[in-house]
This record gives C-alpha cells, sequence and structure tokens, in this order.
C-alpha cells in the first residue's frame, strides 16, 4: 500500500471538507472582530475585539471583555454570534467524521492509485461497458495477459467489479465523453471495445475514439443491423452483431461439431490458453527470408500462415519465403510465447 498516496488523499479529502467551513469560520471572525469594534465606537482595539470575538464563538466564557452592558443590540448579536459558533464547529466535527466513516478516503485512494496505474500503461486496451460481451472480453484480456481499462457509468456495477476483481482497472463514467476516454490513455491504446448496450453510445464511442486516437483499432459492437454502416462510418474498424456471430455458431455447431468443439476447448483451456494471434513484420525483416526467423525455436507455437498486404493468404509459407512489405503472420500460441514472439518482431 502506498502510504504516501494515503496522506495526499486524507490531506486532500480533509481539505475539500473542510474549505468552505474554515472560509465561514474566517468570515465570521473578521466581521465579527470589527463589529465589536464599530458598536463600542472604536473604544476597543482591534485585539481586544477579536479576543471578545473568539472566546464568544468557543463559549469560553470569561466574561464581556468589550462591554456590552449598554448596548443590547451588542449582545444580542454575541448570542448569534455564540449559536454559529456552535453549529460551524459541529457541522466540522461531522463533515470529518463522515469522511472516515462513509469510505470516501478509501474510495478516492482506489481511484487515485487507478489514475496512476493507468498513467503508466501503454499500447494496452479500452472497454468501453462491462455488459455481458464486455465481461467476456476483459475476462480474455486476463487469459491472454493484455493489459486493459474498463470504463462502466453504471456505479453499482463498478463497486460489484472492484470487490470481485480488485486487480481489474475500472474507471466510473461515460465512455462517449472525451475526458472519460482521456483518463483511460485513449492516446496510448492500442485499441477500443465499444460494448455498451445501446448502439447509439457505441456509434459515439467509435466516433470519439477516432478523433483521440486515429491508430487506435475500434471494435463496436451493434444489435440493430440498421446501425452496423453508421457505426463504421463513425470510425469503427469492425462492427460486430452479437445474433449474427450466434447464428454462424449455431449454424457451424450443426454441419462442423468437430471443429467447433476443438475451438471451445482451446478456449477453455486456462492452463495453456492457446489463442489465434497475428503479428505484422517489422520493416528491417524486409527482404528476408521464412529461415532466417527461426520459427523452429518457438515450440508451443504453430505459424499457420501469412497474410499479403493485398489480401493474398499463403498457408505453410515455405522456409525460403522472401518477407515483403505489409505481411502480416497468422500464430497459435499461448501468452507465453506471445510474448517472445512480439519481442522478435519488436
Amino acid at each position: 500500500m502506498n502510504f504516501r498516496l494515503i496522506r495526499n488523499v486524507i490531506v486532500f479529502e480533509v481539505y475539500q471538507r473542510l474549505k468552505y467551513p474554515m472560509l465561514a469560520f474566517l468570515v465570521l471572525v473578521v466581521f465579527s472582530t470589527f463589529f465589536y469594534r464599530y458598536i463600542s465606537g472604536y473604544a476597543y482595539s482591534v485585539v481586544d475585539c477579536f479576543y471578545m470575538t473568539m472566546i464568544t464563538i468557543t463559549t469560553i466564557g470569561y466574561g464581556e471583555i468589550v462591554d456590552m452592558s449598554h448596548l443590547p443590540i451588542g449582545r444580542l448579536y454575541t448570542v448569534v454570534l455564540a449559536v454559529s459558533g456552535i453549529a460551524l464547529a459541529t457541522y466540522t466535527i461531522s463533515s470529518i467524521i463522515a469522511l472516515f466513516v462513509d469510505g470516501r478516503i478509501l474510495k478516492t485512494y482506489r481511484y487515485l492509485q487507478t489514475m496512476n496505474t493507468i498513467e503508466q500503461l501503454n499500447k494496452h486496451y479500452i472497454i468501453c461497458g462491462l455488459g455481458r460481451i464486455g465481461s467476456s472480453i476483459a475476462a480474455e484480456m486476463v487469459l491472454t495477459q493484455r493489459p486493459f481499462v474498463v470504463i462502466e457509468r453504471d456505479g453499482a456495477r463498478v463497486r460489484e467489479v472492484e470487490i470481485q476483481h480488485p486487480d481489474w482497472l475500472v474507471i466510473e463514467g461515460e465512455a462517449a465523453d472525451d475526458d472519460t476516454l482521456a483518463k483511460a490513455g485513449i492516446s496510448r491504446s492500442m485499441g477500443v471495445f465499444a460494448a455498451t448496450n445501446d448502439d447509439n453510445t457505441n456509434l459515439v464511442i467509435s466516433l470519439s475514439a477516432k478523433q483521440l486516437n486515429p491508430d487506435a483499432r475500434v471494435i463496436s459492437m451493434c444489435k440493430d443491423h440498421s446501425y452496423i454502416n453508421k457505426i463504421t462510418k463513425a470510425g469503427a474498424d469492425k462492427v460486430i452483431s452479437p445474433y449474427l456471430i450466434g447464428g454462424l455458431r449455431m449454424a457451424s455447431e450443426m454441419v462442423r461439431p468437430t471443429v467447433t468443439s476443438f475451438l471451445d476447448d482451446m478456449l477453455r483451456d486456462n492452463g495453456v490458453n492457446y489463442r489465434f494471434e497475428e503479428f505484422a513484420l517489422p520493416s528491417r525483416f524486409i527482404g528476408s527470408t521464412l529461415a532466417s526467423l527461426n520459427i523452429d525455436a518457438f515450440k508451443d507455437s504453430n505459424f499457420l500462415a501469412l497474410r499479403k498486404s493485398s489480401g493474398q493468404a499463403i498457408y505453410k509459407p515455405q522456409p525460403d519465403y522472401i518477407f515483403q512489405p505489409g505481411d502480416v503472420f497468422v500464430v497459435i500460441t499461448n501468452p507465453n510465447e506471445r510474448h517472445r514472439i512480439e519481442e522478435l518482431f519488436a
């Protein structure tokens, strides 16, 4: 636990709670000091009037330093000042107690800790919405060891996720707002998932994400088929319809059950987590051969195919294949070897 951060949180929260009561106290003291001096006909010094104000507010009761025996209005004001001082002190103390009772310090600490962690992220993913789709995406990010940030506007859902998954980076806010996306590190992200349950919101997220980071890949969910073209024009690189995917999945389960079962088993294998991955070929390898990569060193990976910039796919490329600009590898691998391949292609 970062104790310096906790200290800063406590100082910040105490300041936020006390800045208005302290301002009110200062105004009350200054006004009362000069009121006593004015009503007494300037017969007493500023120090005497200030002392009169303080012993009245604190209800010490040493007696009237400024003689009010012949000034009924002065005594009435003294009563009002005493009551005001007690009320202000009670409010201040209750505010401080509430600060520690209502969990505000812990909430602010978690928020600042999350923001500090996000500021250190680079090439991460942003998941907008923690419904069924968003939760599944987050689970996949965890299994494949990819950094991600979640944006969710439902406060109750955020609190639930913080309890169930304390290591997730979750921001409570509206994902369609530029400020919220900026807090999630959109400028440094690799991609954005627009996975809310509202197509209009997903459209705005796609538009905002592309404006803030044109290089980020945006994948959007769409329930209404008529919105697919709109979301695509807004900037989404790919629009996914859950109903369309579900229909294709049911058809595959019927006509090719073995293949479908194989993919399901691969995705559910929590011990190894094999996945289809893609790796863009760096420019320094252009003109080299496949043999120069020494892909046999990756024992747990299978380099299935190579996709050229023209869209043509080469399945099981031969060792003498010469790399060209825009080549992308399609590989089955696990998270550990994926990191090694990413280092090779960095």
